[in-house]
């Protein structure tokens, strides 16, 4: 009779457990949806029970009407580490956010329209907008804090169909790997993240991206990989001092190990060349 009582049990936890996390699909469906202003999807997103932590695994962002390809950024991770306690008074303080974007195709249609002016932040020209305080006085756009943000993209595709017949096409293997601190709005994310990717690319100057915000978080901003060569080189530099550099050729011996020891933290940050 326990052992029927317990598999119960069970199987009410694990339900509601999967119910818990549709729940939680839909409505960050929803936010991201009036935050962006366009369609997206998310391919399966899971809620931690004891740790707060927030997981989205394939994310996709689609075009509005008006354009000939489907997708507009195909984003494989989202990862947050969130103060619960903020959450229990209604507000979203992050302190953690990786957001890995693998692929963000910008498209500029036959009327020579882009797609990525059609995102909401783009659209809304200046902080403290029309379009933002209509926003967060409907309780559509939430209030957020995020305390580090950890930025990867492979790639930036640009597709040109304004010249009538088959489109041009440029793809911008970047490859980057960057965190930036203190965002405390959801435009400005939305806007950092496009400035950062597409300043890394030929065409940063079709796109003109309202840069409300976005200056003093860009002020923030570390280069993963060179952070980890320049750990290394520090420990190896404070390893050739304790030694007195006795043998010959320390200094070659440190510069050689400092770039294997930064090589193996690029790998573990996955800073290394994505592209496909």
């Amino acid at each position: 009779m326990l052992k029927k009582f317990l598999i119960a049990v069970l199987i009410v936890v694990v339900v509601l457990s999967i119910a818990k996390d549709k729940l939680i699909e839909v409505s960050a469906e929803n936010i991201c949806r009036s935050v962006l202003g366009v369609k997206l999807e998310i391919g399966s997103l899971k809620v931690g029970v004891i740790r707060p932590v927030f997981a989205i695994n394939d994310m996709k962002l689609y075009n509005p009407s008006g354009y000939e390809d489907e997708i507009m950024a195909d984003i494989p991770e989202i990862y947050l580490n969130y103060d619960l306690g903020a959450i229990l008074k209604k507000k979203v303080s992050i302190r953690e956010f990786r957001f890995y974007l693998k692929e963000l195709a910008v498209i500029k249609n036959q009327e020579g329209d882009l797609n990525v002016n059609a995102l909401k932040p783009v659209e809304s020209k200046e902080e403290g907008s029309q379009v933002q305080k209509e926003d967060k006085a409907a309780g559509e756009m939430p209030e957020i804090y995020i305390g580090s943000l950890t930025l990867r993209a492979d790639r930036v595709l640009y597709k040109d169909y304004s010249k009538g017949g088959a489109p041009s096409e440029q793809t911008f293997d970047i490859g980057m790997n960057e965190k930036y601190e203190d965002i405390d709005d959801p435009y400005t994310l939305v806007r950092l993240i496009l400035v950062s990717v597409l300043q890394k690319t030929a065409i940063s100057n079709l796109v003109n991206v309202p840069m409300a915000g976005v200056n003093k978080a860009l002020e923030t901003a570390t280069v993963l990989e060179q952070q980890a060569q320049q750990a290394a080189a520090g420990v190896m530099e404070k390893v050739a001092a304790a030694t007195g550099g006795a043998a010959a050729g320390t200094g070659d011996t440190v510069k050689k190990t400092t770039e294997a020891v930064g090589g193996l933290f690029k790998g573990a940050l996955g800073g290394g060349d994505r592209s496909k």
